[in-house]
């Protein structure tokens, strides 16, 4: 589980396709939040998705209301993300749902939701932005770590400010999402200079 607005979101995506690449069955379950505890729905959803993995490896009996429970949760998540136009957390959440229910429920993810098609135009874009965005937020992570003793307070707070206005006024919701993350990170840093200034 991490949170849209989590620092860590970009390597926890990094893990998710490792994981995926190498046959491990999990799923990486994205939420509104930052880098924080989830929510109390959220942790009901990974327990349910326990649930039913317990169940596919024979460690826990089938019971069928948790199993319409987990696919409720996801076909509510799935469309929500339709609606927000990510078509890439819209297909990561889609093709863990299909594993998740692979051998035992017969419902293939396509049934319940159109995946978005990999070799459309609208797809292959939203990959590139998405590539963009992140190496945008790679660099202006390791500026900020190397620029944090260098400047003020009032310096600090006037590029949260401008960032903040970034997130306001940004094209995409993932655009918005990368600079409240930078925002957090900033946190992160002053959080490690402070614990390094004192120890």
């Amino acid at each position: 589980i991490a949170g849209s607005y989590d620092f860590n979101l970009p390597e926890m995506e990094q893990l998710d396709d490792a994981l995926a690449q190498n046959g491990f069955h999990h799923q990486l379950l994205v939420t509104s939040g930052t880098h924080d505890w989830p929510a109390v729905r959220d942790f009901q959803a990974a327990l349910l998705w326990l649930q039913v993995s317990a169940m596919k490896a024979h460690h826990q009996p089938p019971d069928d209301s948790i199993i319409n429970d987990l696919l409720q949760e996801y076909t509510t998540r799935i469309r929500a993300l339709g609606n927000s136009g990510d078509m890439l957390q819209k297909r990561r959440l889609a093709l863990g749902m299909a594993e998740a229910f692979d051998g035992i429920k017969n419902i293939p993810a396509a049934e319940i939701v159109q995946l978005p098609d990999t070799s459309g135009e609208a797809y292959r874009n939203a990959q590139a932005a998405h590539d963009r965005l992140r190496t945008m937020e790679a660099k202006q992570e390791e500026e900020m770590a190397g620029l944090f003793a260098l400047h003020d307070q009032q310096w600090w707070a006037a590029t949260i400010r401008e960032m903040n206005a970034k997130a306001i006024h940004a094209k995409t919701g993932q655009e918005a999402d990368m600079y409240h993350r930078l925002i957090n990170y900033v946190g992160l840093v002053a959080y490690m200079n402070t614990n390094h200034a004192i120890n």
